[in-house]
């Protein structure tokens, strides 16, 4: 939820700048990765931040457990391969409805 409505209102701002690459020539796809690769930036970085944060509070939390396990690499891996999975699709259907969308309109609007 919290990408999805930041996405929203990441292509809310802007719209202008949209219509203006798109007056200009540029296709969805080259569009939509602009966006895309902004987002995947921001979400990379804060997975970097959170995977050392993650393995020390997870490893002190199962010590106090009389069956203890490991944690593995790829119980992360996983989850960045899900996280980046459930963010692609989430952009990816807006920065599309907004590369689609008339530059006329958006830049008579504004």
């Amino acid at each position: 939820m919290g990408i999805f409505a930041m996405s929203i209102y990441y292509l809310q701002h802007k719209k202008k700048e949209i219509g203006i690459r798109k007056v200009n020539g540029a296709t969805i796809p080259e569009i939509t990765n602009l966006i895309n690769r902004d987002f995947f930036s921001w979400i990379t970085i804060a997975f970097l931040f959170a995977i050392p944060i993650s393995w020390i509070i997870m490893d002190k939390w199962l010590q106090n457990f009389a069956y203890r396990i490991n944690l593995s690499w790829w119980i992360f891996a996983v989850t960045i391969v899900i996280q980046l999975t459930i963010a692609f699709i989430t952009i990816c259907l807006q920065s599309q409805k907004a590369a689609r969308e008339n530059p006329i309109n958006v830049l008579k609007s504004e």
